[in-house]
This record gives structure tokens, sequence and C-alpha cells, in this order.
């Protein structure tokens, strides 16, 4: 094993933070995926080169994700595999994949070059191939097309296609497969895996006609209804978000989820009435729903109603207390109850808990984080800081911390740690934008409308339909 995780890491490619990435097809037994992974974290090069997700082929591999996706194995920098047929029973991905492997289009031949063989102990070679050329939708679908897979399992073919075309920005042929998916046996996965692509690409008119093509054979789908109310909310759109989730409560009349979902939406929109309502709802439907009495405590606290609150924290106080006598190392319970004593005037009770917290859970930043932010709200800025301080130290790319922690600089005066502490976060998280919106508005207050600016712009790279960013920039 470390002789292939020496020859993968001379390649100056593989960088912290951006990982080399290699698969594995029919793997010798003694030579898996989870034992590399374990050698990998021990050598602590698992920044450095990782493994991807179905790398691992073997018979009854946990590390196999039903259904296969060949896009791990095909967009992977690195393969490696028997260099001769192997006769091991593998399920019908990895034996597909190994045969494709040995009989591989053209296309594939010109974009992998072979860097080195190994000899395993039990006599057999295993070849270890690069990728020297990125992945193009036209070399995706002759290598689908080249894999021998009939029957059933044609569908997981269209779902990678459908996939690879919806990152290419071919929507149309991206749907197209996915109809084909469909039509080939394929179940929800396809347009699962679809939707994720236009999440991650911010291309949310594509996720919501999706969406809503699902809600349309199966309007009872309550996960695919919470998943487009946030897509609209995201959008700026938040009617359509709550006429999804009430013709959702209207169609499922015994869901709590949906009624606690539809609160949420009513109190973050200060429509305090609605919100009091469906959450009194769905503790009638679920007794003990700690989450939904927080909610109306927080509810009746914004509406003014001090005395309701304070009774509705008291019994959410009680529910993790009784969670707790159960299950006393239950930190994020604990946490969540010093949060509620808080809320109730008892800071000498929420840091009770939290000492507590961190004393269940030494190496955990978050009780460290929720301490310090008691001591945010209590005024006791240096004592926040130093909270803060070991949050991050012990899980440097914990935004939320890196965060509020600007914030404490700022209430200090310290613009300029403010921002130097920003930077830090953002470069653990690059991909984070509420850090970046948080700098910018940084920049605002300095008066650095340039790099106010600049950093919208970065916002815009990161998510294209950011509307906050757009309005920022003057774009529609």
């Amino acid at each position: 094993m470390q002789e292939i995780e020496e020859t993968i890491l001379k390649d100056p490619t593989c960088r912290r933070r951006k990982p080399c990435r290699l698969a594995m097809v029919n793997m010798p037994k003694g030579l898996s995926a989870g034992r590399l992974r374990t050698h990998l974290r021990a050598r602590q090069v698992e920044d450095r080169l990782a493994l991807n997700s179905a790398s691992s082929t073997g018979w009854r591999s946990r590390f196999v994700p039903p259904p296969y996706n060949y896009a791990q194995f095909l967009k992977s920098d690195y393969v490696l595999y028997p260099a001769l047929p192997s006769d091991r029973r593998g399920n019908v991905y990895s034996v597909a994949t190994e045969r494709f492997l040995h009989s591989p289009p053209p296309s594939y031949v010109a974009s992998h070059r072979k860097v080195a063989s190994f000899q395993c102990p039990n006599g057999e070679t295993l070849d270890l191939f690069k990728r020297v050329r990125k992945l193009g939708v036209a070399e995706a679908e002759a290598a689908v097309a080249a894999m021998p897979i009939q029957g059933k399992y044609t569908s997981k073919k269209y779902e990678l296609l459908a996939e690879l075309n919806a990152a290419e920005g071919n929507h149309q042929a991206a749907e197209a497969y996915l109809n084909q998916a469909t039509e080939s046996g394929g179940r929800d996965a396809a347009r699962e895996v679809l939707i994720g692509q236009y999440k991650k690409l911010g291309q949310s008119d594509n996720a919501i006609a999706l969406f809503k093509s699902r809600l349309k054979s199966k309007p009872e789908n309550v996960a695919a209804r919470i998943e487009l109310a946030k897509l609209y909310r995201k959008q700026g759109d938040v009617e359509a978000a709550l006429a999804v989730l009430e013709e959702g409560a209207n169609i499922l009349p015994e869901s709590a989820w949906l009624r606690r979902e539809l609160a949420g939406f009513y109190k973050s929109q200060k429509n305090y009435e609605l919100a009091i309502r469906y959450y009194r709802e769905t503790l009638d439907l679920t007794r003990g729903d700690i989450a939904a009495q927080v909610g109306l405590a927080e509810s009746y606290r914004s509406a003014g109603d001090s005395g309701a609150a304070k009774v509705e924290y008291e019994a959410a106080a009680k529910l993790y207390r009784d969670l707790l006598e159960d299950k006393p190392r239950e930190t994020s319970a604990r946490i969540r109850l010093a949060e509620v004593y808080r809320k109730l005037g008892r800071p000498g009770d929420a840091i009770r808990e939290l000492e507590t917290a961190i004393q269940s859970a030494p190496r955990e930043s978050w009780p460290h984080r929720a301490l310090a932010d008691v001591y945010s709200h209590q005024k006791q800025l240096d004592q926040a800081v130093s909270s803060y301080q070991r949050a991050l130290e012990l899980d440097p790319k914990d935004i939320v911390a890196s965060v509020r922690l600007a914030g404490i600089y700022r209430k200090k005066g310290d613009f300029d740690a403010a921002v130097a502490e920003l930077q830090r976060g953002i470069a653990q998280n690059p991909d984070n934008t509420w850090a970046r919106h948080e700098l910018a508005r940084f920049y605002r207050r300095m008066k650095r409308r340039d790099l106010m600016i600049a950093t919208y712009e970065q916002i815009l790279a990161i998510d294209e339909s950011d509307s906050v960013a757009r309005k920022a920039l003057g774009r529609r």
C-alpha cells in the first residue's frame, strides 16, 4: 500500500484541499479501499490522496453505494486494477468495469497513461493508470456505451450521462438521458443525481423543474416538497415556497414534518401568528418534538408574548433534561439545553451544561463555540474570544466560529483582525458564501468598495443565483 501511495503522491497535482482521487477496481483479497483508507489516515496524507466513494468494487464491499456511480470511476485521477482479467466474483458493476478496462474504447485509451505496476503477495500484478486529459461528454458517452451492462442495469449508464451532460450545461441532453434511465427501469435515483448536479452548479430553475415533475407524479413526496420550497426561498420567491408547503399540508394532514417546516417559514417571515399555529399542530401530532417546542417558544418571544415564551422554553428544557437523563453523553442535546437556559435568562445554568459537554467531548469544537456564544451574549468579550479560538484550534474549518469571532473583533473595534479572521475562514472553506457575505459587509463599513465588489463577484462565481450578491452588483 505504501508503494502505491508514494507513487501517486510524487504527482505535484496532488495538493492539499484538492487531493488526487484513486479508483480501485476488483482488488484482490487484502487490498481493499477500507484498508487503504486506514493506511492513508495513519500516514496523514488523506488531504492529498483520496478514494472515490465508489472506488472499491469487491464483492459485498460496504464502499459500493447502490446504485454504482460510473462517474466516480470515470472522473478519477488514477485507476488501479488487475493487469490480467481476474476470475473474482464481484457485483455486476465491478465485473463490467474490469472487462471494460481490459478492452477500452480508443477515447479512453487516449486519455490515460500507464505509470506503474505493482506485484501483490498472491503473485497478481496490478496496473496503475493516470488520467491525462479532462473527462469530456463525448469520451464519457463512448466509454459508457462500451460498458458490458445489459438489462435492468442499463439505467445506470443513462444516469451517469445525464449527470455529465448537466455538468456541461447540456440540459436537453441531460433530461433526455434521464428519461431513458426511467424507461430502462431506473428509479428516482436518476432524478436525484440530476437535481444534485443542478443544485451544485447553482442552476435553480432546472432543479425546480425536476422537483415539480416529481411532485406531479408523487404529490405526497414530503422531502421533494421541502427541497422545492427551499429552492424557491433561495430565489427570493417566498410566496411560491409557502404555496408548495401549504398544498402539501392539505394533501397530508398527518404530516408533522411539513407543518414544522411551514412554521419555520412563517417564523422567518415574522408571521408569528401562523408560525405558532403550525408549531402547535406539529406538537399535537408528535408530542415531544423538541425542535417544534423550541420554535414555538421563539415565536412567542418574537411576537412579544414573553409569558407564553417562558412557559414553552421551560417545556423545551424539560424535554432536553428527560433526554439527557436517558442519554447523558448526548452532547448536542446538552448544548441545545444550554441555549434554552440562555434564552430563559439563566446564563449560569447554560455555562454549567456547556462545561459538562466539553468534558464529555473534549476534542469537539462546537461545545467551545456554544460557550463562546453565551459569553458573547453576556458581553464577556475576552472570554468569548478565548472560547472561539479554542473551537478553531480543534476545528480550523468551523466557519460559524470564524464568522462569530470576526464579529467579536468588530465589537472590540479591531476591523483588521476581523477581516483577517474571515479571510482565514474562507481559505479553509473556499466554497462557503456566508463568510464571503460577512466579509463584503465589513468592506462596506470600511469604505473599501473595490474589495466589496470583488467579494460579491467571488460569491457569484460560487453560486450565480445568489440574490443578495446580484442585487449588490446591480444584476437581475
